[in-house]
């Protein structure tokens, strides 16, 4: 599956200045939107092959600003976002006709969907703004079918990160709770089996950036 990148001055365009949709993806420094995109685009290569998805449905749990909505749209049968703001969202799925998407508005932790309903959940760079992490992970898990796939980036914070926000001039979120190993432990305990663990840019903790991580819901 390979991702597709929406215009930057679109993603501007339709911005609607909450500190809650991110903005990285059309920041001026072309590093950083390379950055944030490879986080989706690696996501996408972890996934299943076509042949697997065109059958599944697929939750993009947070995914209010719809950057990863037409990648998604051409692969699975069905897309659902669920993200209390969602004014992006429902542009992007305007402008690229996406019939399949269906956008719930609301808290994410209170859907009305049924238990396993769900074949993937994506989760990129939501987890951290939780300050209860057993939360959103336990809903995740309600949401997922046995053995259902969960992709979830996060960042590091560790010193390579905080040096790289520090140069691109990009203040720490006042919700940034919790780093990518602690949501990594929460996960395992839930209980979640890690399949993948990677890094970005560098495939080393100590230099990555952000963790990706593809993980199974665990029958218990």
């Amino acid at each position: 599956m390979k991702f597709q990148r929406i215009p930057k001055d679109f993603l501007q365009s339709i911005h609607s200045g909450s500190r809650n949709i991110p903005t990285l993806y059309f920041h001026p420094n072309s590093l950083v939107r390379e950055l944030f995109y490879k986080r989706l685009e690696t996501i996408c290569e972890l996934m299943p092959d076509d042949s697997e998805k065109q059958n599944q449905i697929i939750c993009d749990f947070g995914g209010g600003g719809g950057v990863f909505l037409p990648t998604l749209s051409k692969s699975f049968r069905e897309v659902v976002v669920l993200d209390v703001e969602t004014h992006e969202a429902e542009e992007i799925v305007k402008r690229y006709g996406l019939t399949n998407v269906d956008i719930v508005p609301g808290d994410a932790l209170s859907n009305s969907f049924s238990d396993s309903y769900f074949d993937i959940v994506v989760a990129a760079d939501v987890l951290e703004h939780f300050k209860d992490l057993r939360k959103p992970i336990k809903e995740i898990r309600r949401l997922l079918k046995d053995s259902g796939l969960l992709f979830i980036s996060s960042p590091t914070e560790n010193l390579i990160y905080r040096l790289g926000r520090l140069l691109a001039d990009i203040k720490k979120p006042p919700d940034h709770y919790h780093n990518a190993g602690e949501i990594e432990q929460v996960l395992r305990k839930e209980p979640f089996i890690i399949i993948k663990k990677l890094f970005l840019p560098v495939n080393l903790s100590i230099l990555g950036l952000f963790s990706i991580l593809k993980a199974e819901k665990e029958i218990s």
